[in-house]
């Protein structure tokens, strides 16, 4: 769930802006002390994390916030 949540947030990060800040962005949330931590001992932080950050990339293009089929993934992914 860690990897997913850094490619995720690299992915939305890119998406406003250019591969740098995408990079940027994943490396900050990998060396956060509490991510970090979180990701190696089993806690419920790291997957709400991942879902969470889901929910965004899934709705976050403006073509895809107007689908039914991207709006219910989101939900579902915050539902998680």
């Amino acid at each position: 769930m860690a990897y997913a949540t850094l490619v995720l947030v690299y992915a939305i990060a890119r998406a406003f802006s250019d591969r740098l800040t995408g990079l940027l962005a994943a490396t900050l949330v990998a060396v956060d002390p509490v991510f970090a931590v979180s990701a190696i001992q089993p806690m419920s932080d790291v997957p709400a994390v991942c879902w969470l950050v889901a929910a965004i990339w899934a709705v976050q293009s403006p073509e895809r916030s107007h689908s039914v089929a991207w709006s219910a993934a989101s939900g579902l992914c915050a539902g998680m």
